[in-house]
C-alpha cells in the first residue's frame, strides 16, 4: 500500500452519484492512504454541496467554478457566489473552468467569455485555479486558446507559485511544457492506466516531471485499471500514483510524498505534522544522507538558498542542527529496520565533505555493517581541506561520484562558483576545472569505483564531449537531467 499521504485533487464526491455512501467512500479513501481530497463545486447543481462537505470533514477542502459545459447557464449570481466563497477558509482555488472543444456542450465563443472573467477574478482574489481543457481528436484549438488566454490574461507578479493546475490532462508534452512554464502543475487521471493510451502518457509523464504533478480521480468518472466499468471514488487514486511511480522509476513512496507538496503549495494547504530536522531520506531504493547544508560552491541551478527541498523532503538544515555520527547511524539502522534499501548515499544540500570526520565514521561503519556507500561530491575535497584526503575517505566508500557539469573549464568556474564560505570568498586564484581534474586522477587510486556526471541540458553542455572526458580520465559517466533534483 502507498504510504498514507496521498491527496486526490479533483474528486466530486459531492454528487448525486455518492448520495447513498458517501460516508463509507470517505472512509474507504483513508483507510487507502488518502489523506485529503479536493471536491470541485460546480455552478450545475450548485456550489454549495461542496462547500458544506468541506466544512463537515477537516481533511477535505472545496473549489468552486463554472465548468465549460455550464457556461450557456452563467448567470451574474453564479459569479457574486464564485467571490462569496472565495473567501471560506475551506475553498482552495476556483475552477474548474476552461474550455471543452470535445463535448461542446456550450457555445464555444460563450465558453470563451466565461473562462476569460473566472480567470481574472481568481487573479483578482489571489486563488489558484483549476482548468479543465478538452478537444476533439486531432486538434489543439483549445489549448491554443487556453495559452493565449493566460498570457492574455497572467496571474499577478507577486502571487506565490504554482498558480493552477491543467486537471484530467490528456494533452501533450509540449502544452504541458509550456504551461509548467507559466506556473501551473499538471494533473493525471486513471486515464493513464488504460492500454491504449499508456505509451502516450508515458511520454507526457516523464516530460512532466514529479516536481509538476498532481494525482487525481476526476471520481465518479475515469475509474482507473483494475477497476474499469465500477464507479470511481478517492481510494482508487492510489493506482494513478502507482502508474507514474512505474514510469518516473520512482517508488510508490515518492510519488505519494512529492504530489502531496505539490499538492500544498498549489492549494496553500498546511503541511500535516511540524517541520523536523530531516537527517536520511529516500529516493527510490537509496537511503541519502543529510550531512549539512553548507557548502563551498554557489552553483547557479542550485535552489539550497532558496527552497531547499529534494523530491519532496525538506532538507534546511543549519549549521548547529547538523547531525552527530551517532545520530545519522542510529537513522540508518531505524530506516533499514523499517524498510530495505540498496545504498548509502552521502549528498544532501550541502557538500559532505566539509564535514569528514562525520562522513568517515558513518561511511565505515555503515560499510562494516554491509551497506553500499555511495559519496556525491564536487571533487573539491582536497583543495578545500589543502591535503589529499582520499585515503581518508576510501575505507568508507564503495563509489564516489563528481559532479563535472560541463566539458567547458571558463563555464565551469561560472556555473560552481567556487566560494570559500557562506560569506561568498573565493577560495583561490588557483583554476576549479583543474583542481576538480587532480581530484578525479587520485580517487581513481582510491576508490573503487568512479564516476563523473553532468547536467544534460543545461545551455553549452554538450554530453559527448563530458563523456569523453571521463573516458579520457578513465572512470564511469552518467549525465544529470537539468532541473531534475534527485
Amino acid at each position: 500500500m502507498i504510504a498514507p499521504q496521498l491527496i486526490d485533487t479533483h474528486c466530486h464526491i459531492d454528487g448525486s452519484k455518492f448520495s447513498e455512501d458517501r460516508a463509507e467512500v470517505i472512509e474507504r479513501a483513508f483507510e487507502a492512504g488518502v489523506s485529503r481530497m479536493i471536491v470541485v463545486g460546480m455552478s450545475d447543481p450548485g456550489f454549495a454541496p461542496a462547500v458544506e462537505l468541506a466544512e463537515k470533514h477537516e481533511q477535505i477542502f472545496a473549489s468552486v467554478g463554472i465548468h465549460p459545459h455550464d457556461a450557456d447557464g452563467a448567470t451574474e449570481e453564479h459569479f457574486v457566489q464564485i467571490e462569496e466563497y472565495a473567501s471560506h477558509g475551506k475553498v482552495v482555488a476556483i475552477g474548474e473552468m476552461g474550455l471543452d472543444y470535445y463535448r461542446d456542450r456550450s457555445d464555444r465563443e460563450k465558453q470563451l467569455v466565461i473562462f476569460r472573467r473566472q480567470l481574472a477574478l481568481a487573479w483578482s482574489l489571489g486563488k489558484p485555479v483549476i482548468f479543465h481543457l478538452r478537444d476533439k481528436d486531432g486538434s489543439k484549438l483549445a489549448y491554443d486558446h487556453a495559452l493565449a488566454i493566460v498570457s492574455e490574461i497572467p496571474p499577478p507578479r507577486d502571487m506565490p507559485r504554482p498558480v493552477g493546475v491543467l486537471h484530467c490532462y490528456g494533452g501533450d508534452a509540449e502544452f504541458a511544457r509550456a504551461m509548467i512554464k507559466k506556473g501551473f502543475l499538471v494533473s493525471f487521471s486513471g486515464s493513464l492506466t488504460f492500454p491504449r493510451f499508456m505509451d502516450h502518457y508515458r511520454e507526457v509523464v516523464r516530460a512532466v516531471g514529479i516536481d509538476n504533478l498532481l494525482v487525481e480521480t476526476d471520481c465518479p468518472y475515469i475509474a482507473p485499471v483494475p477497476h474499469r466499468g465500477k464507479r470511481n471514488e478517492p481510494a482508487f487514486v492510489t493506482e494513478t500514483a502507482r502508474k507514474v511511480a512505474e514510469f518516473l522509476g520512482l517508488s510508490d513512496e515518492d510519488v505519494a510524498r512529492i504530489t502531496t507538496r505539490n499538492a500544498e503549495r498549489l492549494f496553500r494547504l498546511p503541511a500535516r505534522g511540524a517541520k523536523q530536522r530531516t537527517i536520511t531520506y529516500r529516493i527510490r531504493d537509496s537511503l541519502y544522507i543529510n550531512l549539512t547544508n553548507r557548502c563551498n560552491a554557489g552553483c547557479v541551478f542550485c535552489p539550497r538558498e532558496t527552497e531547499p527541498v529534494v523530491k519532496g523532503h525538506d532538507l534546511g538544515m543549519r549549521e548547529d542542527d547538523e547531525p552527530t555520527a551517532e545520530e545519522v547511524i542510529a537513522e540508518i539502522d531505524s530506516e533499514f529496520a523499517r524498510r530495505k534499501f540498496s545504498e548509502i548515499v552521502f549528498c544532501g544540500f550541502g557538500e559532505p565533505t566539509l564535514r569528514l570526520p562525520e562522513l568517515i565514521e558513518v561511511g565505515t561503519k555503515a560499510r562494516a555493517k554491509g551497506f553500499k556507500v555511495r559519496l556525491n561530491t564536487n571533487g573539491w575535497a582536497n583543495w578545500y581541506h589543502g591535503r589529499n584526503v582520499l585515503p581518508e575517505i576510501a575505507p568508507a566508500l564503495d563509489v564516489i561520484s563528481i559532479s563535472l557539469n560541463t566539458q567547458d573549464p571558463e563555464q565551469y568556474a561560472k556555473i560552481m562558483r567556487p566560494r570559500y564560505d557562506e560569506g561568498g570568498e573565493w577560495l583561490s586564484s588557483d583554476d576549479p576545472f583543474e583542481k576538480l581534474i587532480e581530484f578525479v586522477r587520485e580517487a581513481k587510486l582510491h576508490v573503487e569505483t568512479v564516476v563523473l556526471t553532468a547536467l544534460d541540458g543545461f545551455p553549452g553542455v554538450v554530453d559527448a564531449e563530458c563523456e569523453a572526458i571521463a573516458k579520457n580520465l578513465g572512470v564511469n559517466y552518467r549525465d544529470r537531467v537539468y532541473k531534475e533534483l534527485g
